[in-house]
């Protein structure tokens, strides 16, 4: 089986720190380097991917215990709440787990109430198999989680805290895989999941269902598959990460989009599409993909979370 692993760059820097500054005109956003983490302001980011074949800041068990056998952290989504980091995976069997850190360096299991060590969705909810790319946001008092079982459809869950225990909110609502959270500055919701050739955007209704009001959004293709999304909104700015090509092509990689001058994420033409900021690295390390990006605990850096895939590990 190819296990998989947990990675951290800071906007394609590995573990350092980067901000994302918008451009004076409509062109495509600059990305501004933090030089206090002694890195070279001049580089190309075209050259990164050389610059970095060999750097190995991969997560092992013992930074994060409790992995799933064989498997390791896939399609990580790190959730940043009242000072800690969550850290929800993919799952190789039934039930979701959790973990928490303080710095995105050690990680330790979290168990929602009553149930089994580690987990924050029963194995033991009859549907929750194999779920894929689970998320979290808070909403209205609420922390909803959305997975995939098995890439059959999303189905929501909610407690009243990170750590769970998540309870089913709603059955079988389709929309796919990889649904992803937004909440924007107005506090309206949105979901967004993977689709062929684009990204699929629905709003949410009050109560926290899905509305009908959904469409693709235009400039968010990858190699005829696109997934994994998710939107970070920064000085005004939308920017669009998703993965594509085919998870288990070793040119699996992360791009984005971005949007500007808009007063919502809800805007079918209105992305560009931007180069691609994670790529494969060598024959040992790739399949770099379904990244999040979280708050770093400066309040201003935004750090990506990805994994990266071997083989016979």
């Amino acid at each position: 089986m190819m296990k998989k692993w947990l990675k951290f760059i800071a906007f394609s820097l590995l573990l350092t720190s980067c901000r994302l500054t918008p451009s004076s005109s409509l062109s495509e956003p600059s990305i501004s380097i933090d030089t206090s983490v002694n890195f070279d302001p001049t580089i190309d980011m075209s050259t990164l991917e050389t610059r970095y074949n060999t750097f190995n800041n991969s997560f092992d068990d013992a930074q994060i215990p409790n992995q799933w056998p064989n498997y390791g952290i896939g399609d990580p989504f790190v959730y940043r709440f009242n000072g800690f980091y969550y850290l929800y995976p993919s799952t190789s069997q039934r039930g979701v787990r959790a973990y928490r850190s303080i710095d995105l360096m050690n990680w330790e299991p979290v168990t929602g109430e009553g149930l089994e060590y580690g987990y924050v969705l029963s194995p033991d909810y009859d549907e929750s198999v194999v779920a894929y790319a689970p998320e979290v946001t808070y909403y209205d008092g609420w922390f909803y989680l959305c997975e995939s079982q098995a890439g059959t459809g999303h189905y929501f869950f909610r407690s009243r805290s990170p750590e769970g225990p998540f309870v089913p909110y709603t059955g079988n609502v389709g929309e796919s895989i990889d649904g992803s959270f937004f909440i924007d500055d107005d506090g309206k919701a949105y979901f967004l999941r993977a689709k062929a050739e684009t990204i699929r955007i629905r709003r949410f209704n009050d109560d926290f269902t899905l509305s009908n009001d959904a469409f693709d959004i235009d400039n968010t293709s990858m190699g005829g598959w696109t997934e994994g999304p998710y939107v970070l909104k920064r000085n005004g700015i939308y920017y669009l990460t998703f993965t594509g090509v085919h998870v288990g092509s070793p040119g699996y990689k992360v791009g984005y989009s971005y949007l500007q001058d808009s007063d919502t994420v809800f805007n079918r033409y209105g992305y560009t599409r931007a180069e691609n900021i994670l790529m494969n690295t060598n024959e040992e390390w790739h399949t770099l993909g379904h990244s999040s990006t979280t708050m770093g605990p400066d309040m201003d850096s935004h750090y990506i979370a990805y994994h990266s895939r071997t083989s016979g590990v």
